[in-house]
């Protein structure tokens, strides 16, 4: 069974967790969008955003994360890492 990684952030991040923010952050460049553009037009607080990119939180709420997907075009599934 599948298990999102979302929940705790120890004081360093797992490589995981980093390949997370990596993948939110490759998704928002590769589609030619800024972080504030991003922000604006998910609803998603720019803070939050800027915190998962430079790694100090991490996603736990799903409801952002298919906001994020709805304007990047993609899945759920393409900005996080699944633990199989």
């Amino acid at each position: 069974m599948r298990h999102l990684q979302l929940l705790r952030l120890p004081h360093s991040l797992t490589n995981e967790r980093r390949d997370m923010m990596n993948k939110i952050t490759e998704k928002r460049t590769a589609a030619g969008i800024s972080r504030s553009e991003l922000a604006r037009q998910s609803g998603v607080p720019l803070r939050t955003l800027e915190d998962w990119e430079h790694e100090k939180t991490v996603p736990t709420n799903v409801y952002q994360l298919a906001k994020f997907a709805r304007v990047l075009d993609c899945k759920i599934e393409d900005l996080i890492v699944l633990d199989d």
